[in-house]
């Protein structure tokens, strides 16, 4: 297995005495599209600003590749592209002159690179326009062209979908999905909407009050459901999943209720019944990425 391309480990973040990050745990490997998925106000973008070195964690230690972000920060951040809250520009020049502007500061840039991001993010019909003319869009799209200037292994997106109408956030979904098939890129997405991080991401982590409750592969979340059992020993029933499958399950207005992998039902049952447990009624709740959201944010407030 590769190695990740991103290790952050035990990050805390401590503003005015008040511990706003708390120990968060983060690996990425190439060519994974994560998501990092919380209310506003759950810490997202302050973890965020850690990662690329916007702000010093007050504990823990972020690894880029092989290289310490504390240690040797500009080989780190060599390997990142970034857009945190939103991209900047000058609005009176055009989109090209902003990228030769960025170009002209390394000698790493040279004109086919700035071609090559302007044409792989669909911008090429209108690149000479200025600025002052492009939607909300086609400027996350000039963003996105570069962030990837400099080639990163991974691509951090702050609420990158912030502002768009939906054909722009298709078109971004798709620019990244094929940066992640074509560049073999990593990237990292902060957002709080539910559906954008289901429909683009291979994991995702929820963060909420400064801490991740919950890290898994999306399809693994997408798998899962919650049975409802009607059942002659709610009791043994409940003691067989914990025992035999390592799954805790609740009794609750005489069912047993557990959140289980769907492949796994039929072998439940037949457990059940070979411990002459009756089986009078299954019922199969599918879970979604929001009803999970929902479950383990509840309550969420910005404090």
């Amino acid at each position: 297995m590769s190695k990740p391309i991103l290790i952050a480990h035990g990050l805390k973040k401590k503003i005015n005495g008040k511990q706003i990050i708390k120990n968060v745990d983060i690996e990425i490997y190439p060519g994974e599209v994560y998501g990092f998925l919380g209310p506003n106000g759950a810490g997202k973008s302050t973890t965020l600003r850690m990662l690329v070195g916007l702000s010093k964690p007050s504990a823990g230690s972020v690894f880029i590749g092989d290289y310490s972000l504390k240690n040797n920060f500009s080989k780190a951040m060599d390997l990142i592209g970034c857009i945190i809250e939103k991209p900047e520009f000058y609005e009176y020049i055009s989109g090209y002159r902003n990228l030769e502007m960025l170009a002209s500061m390394s000698d790493k840039y040279i004109k086919s690179d700035i071609d090559e991001f302007v044409s792989f993010v669909g911008l090429e019909n209108r690149i000479h326009d200025r600025v002052s003319e492009y939607s909300m869009g086609m400027k996350q799209r000039l963003g996105l062209a570069q962030a990837l200037l400099h080639r990163p292994k991974l691509l951090i997106l702050d609420e990158p979908t912030n502002g768009l109408d939906p054909q722009g956030i298709y078109t971004l979904r798709e620019i990244i999905k094929k940066l992640v098939i074509e560049k073999e890129i990593a990237v990292l997405i902060s957002s709080h909407l539910i559906s954008e991080i289901q429909l683009m991401c291979d994991k995702v982590s929820i963060i909420n009050h400064g801490e991740i409750i919950k890290s898994a592969k999306v399809e693994s979340i997408l798998s899962t459901s919650e049975i409802f059992w009607e059942i002659s020993d709610l009791r043994s029933a409940k003691k067989i999943l914990k025992e035999k499958f390592e799954i805790d399950g609740i009794i609750k207005d005489n069912q047993l209720i557990a959140v289980i992998d769907k492949e796994n039902l039929s072998l439940i049952n037949e457990t059940f019944i070979k411990e002459n447990i009756k089986i009078k009624y299954v019922y199969k709740n599918n879970k979604t990425l929001e009803e999970l959201f929902l479950d383990l944010t509840i309550g969420q407030q910005i404090l």
